[in-house]
């Protein structure tokens, strides 16, 4: 919610390297995530117990950065 407001209120225009370098940012980011809190306790699990809080909240934030990186590259294509 308040992301909205300041991306509406504060508009950034960005050119298209710039966008394409920020989703790629995002889309690096959303990979980081995951496989470190999705993939990584499995890879390195042990006799440890696999937290599925962190799976799932590893999972929601990836998403979400993935979401915004594709959302970025659909706009710019647009203008």
């Amino acid at each position: 919610m308040l992301a909205r407001i300041l991306l509406t209120s504060f508009p950034v225009k960005l050119n298209p390297t710039q966008r394409s370098k920020l989703a790629d940012l995002l889309f690096d980011l959303a990979k980081i995530i995951f496989g470190g809190s999705v993939l990584g306790p499995f890879l390195n699990a042990g006799d440890r117990a696999i937290s599925a809080v962190a799976i799932v909240i590893g999972t929601f934030l990836a998403s979400i950065l993935l979401y915004q990186g594709l959302t970025l590259l659909k706009n710019g294509e647009d203008n």
